[in-house]
């Protein structure tokens, strides 16, 4: 009994810290995709600018505005799916963090269990010795 309460208890740390390094990596990730879209936003407040400056001379604005326009596009759709994969790591976190509290009650249960199991058992030895 103590010792399938031992390898419980022990699966469930190991999910546990399982779970909390993925949560780590997800953080990271979304911090990392964080910083990717400020950069883009950056980038495309660049590019908006460029082209604003580049509308004075029309010949060459035609040409250019169409590669920028180009451009824009690009950053915007990696914005928009930096934005998405963020969005997407924040809900891992959030389910992950659901989870880790669910393990965590899980734990606890688990302890306390193998708590009333040591005393049944305690009991149950100082029923041995009294007969």
């Amino acid at each position: 009994w103590e010792k399938a309460s031992s390898a419980k208890y022990e699966e469930v740390s190991k999910k546990i810290n399982s779970i909390e390094s993925k949560l780590e990596d997800v953080e990271v990730r979304a911090r990392n995709h964080e910083k990717d879209k400020t950069v883009l936003e950056e980038e495309l407040r660049i590019l908006s600018n460029n082209l604003k400056s580049l509308e004075c001379s029309k010949d060459k604005s035609s040409r250019k505005e169409e590669v920028l326009g180009d451009k824009v596009k690009i950053m915007q759709a990696k914005s928009n799916e930096m934005e998405a994969r963020a969005d997407s790591a924040e809900k891992a976190a959030e389910k992950l963090q659901d989870h880790l509290e669910s393990l965590q009650e899980s734990l606890r249960e688990i302890k306390n269990k193998n708590l009333k199991a040591e005393e049944e058992m305690e009991t149950l030895f100082q029923d041995l010795r009294n007969l």
